[in-house]
């Protein structure tokens, strides 16, 4: 293929996968009310409940005292109450074996890590499902400096889903050059970026950027 083919096969894609924001991306807002979203909501929920009743005066403490019932009580049974309305289930908890959570990353992300910082080594198999967990109930002392540590870094591996163009751009790509269709380079696509295809989306948004570069490219070839 010559040179000026391609750039014109390249300012294709580029005219199409900038033409709307949204293709460059899988998250939506809409995606808050529904779907992976709702782990959003219910977090949402959970926080404005808290909120709500420390600034009204209750207290989060746990006293060790010989009561049968203690107000922190009446708290975590409000806030379980609004995740639940927003959507949360019990059942979605991690580690999850479904075939939609074992397809995108994000949803439920099987992670391994080692933090090395001032001569201490932190292994940390099952990080998000197990670790975490385990650390923030004060079962995991040996590893709870590293926590921190290495939370950002899997944190941003989850979120990369939110940008699609290594889905997108390849798919498009591929497709103009005949390479094959358009949507089997777009399910190829996004079956190839694991990571950064997070969550569902890419696929769709792959196909429909490809269609619209194909029409500049129908235009400028």
């Amino acid at each position: 293929m010559a040179n000026a083919q391609f750039d014109k096969i390249l300012a294709s894609v580029e005219a199409a996968a900038l033409n709307d924001v949204v293709n460059l991306t899988s998250d939506r807002i809409e995606a808050l009310a529904g779907g992976h979203g709702m782990v959003n909501m219910s977090l949402f929920s959970v926080a404005n409940v808290i909120a709500e009743e420390l600034m009204a005066g209750a207290s989060l403490e746990i006293k060790f005292a010989n009561q049968r019932h203690l107000p922190v009580e009446d708290i975590m049974l409000k806030a379980i109450n609004a995740a639940k309305a927003s959507g949360a289930d019990g059942a979605n908890a991690a580690r999850r074996t479904t075939k939609l959570v074992q397809k995108y990353f994000a949803f439920d992300p099987l992670v391994t890590v080692e933090v090395i910082e001032d001569g201490k080594r932190a292994y940390m198999e099952h990080f998000t499902d197990q670790v975490i967990p385990d650390v923030c109930f004060g079962k995991r002392d040996d590893v709870a400096w590293a926590v921190p540590v290495a939370a950002p870094a899997v944190s941003d591996l989850a979120l990369s889903g939110c940008c699609i163009l290594n889905i997108v751009v390849p798919a498009s790509v591929a497709a103009l050059m005949e390479y094959s269709s358009i949507a089997d380079a777009s399910e190829e696509a996004e079956r190839a970026a694991y990571i950064t295809g997070g969550i569902p989306g890419g696929k769709a948004s792959a196909m429909k950027v490809a269609e619209e570069a194909l029409a500049v490219y129908d235009i400028i070839k």
